[in-house]
């Protein structure tokens, strides 16, 4: 948005400061100018202000993961998932919750998200990106038939020797 949307954004909060969707519209702009701390205020009070509106938890978990380079990402996933309790099923949301929970390096919680993703948009903008990352997060699970067995742990020659002459 340019400037001038955030003045007239402003104006909006002023004439009806408990509209959630004026907040929420505030938050876009200021977030759009690098305002963060703003854009975040905004967010969290059109929040507030419709707590079971789900769109309003994506807002503030988007400016959470892009205002803070990822270290508040367990707050943006907490505000994904309530979206998510809200507004079951929507793709846009569990792509962005697998794609924070990936980021956390909660892999089940990803592969969750992002299968529940290209269940119910297959041919969506973000579907090769989905399939690239449940790839990804197969090869790095902890428990993935992939990932290679963990060397067995081996002693120099000796050194069971040495400890024992170590401990008389």
């Amino acid at each position: 948005k340019p400037a001038g949307a955030e003045a007239i954004d402003r104006e909006d909060v002023e004439l009806v400061p408990r509209a959630a969707d004026a907040h929420g519209l505030l938050a876009d702009a200021c977030a759009a100018q690098g305002s963060w701390y703003d854009a975040e205020i905004h967010a969290v009070l059109a929040r507030a202000l419709a707590p079971d509106d789900a769109s309003a938890h994506v807002r503030l978990a988007h400016l959470l993961v892009e205002g803070y380079g990822g270290r508040r990402n367990r707050e943006a996933a907490e505000e994904l998932r309530e979206a998510s309790l809200l507004r079951p099923g929507e793709p846009q949301i569990q792509y962005r919750l697998g794609v924070v929970e990936q980021a956390l390096g909660n892999w089940e919680a990803a592969v969750t998200a992002l299968e529940a993703f290209t269940r119910t948009s297959p041919e969506g903008p973000e579907a090769l990106d989905a399939e690239h990352r449940l790839t990804a997060l197969a090869r790095q699970s902890p428990e993935s038939p992939d990932s290679p067995p963990p060397e067995p742990l081996t002693l120099p020659a000796g050194a069971e020797a040495r400890y024992r002459i170590a401990l008389e």
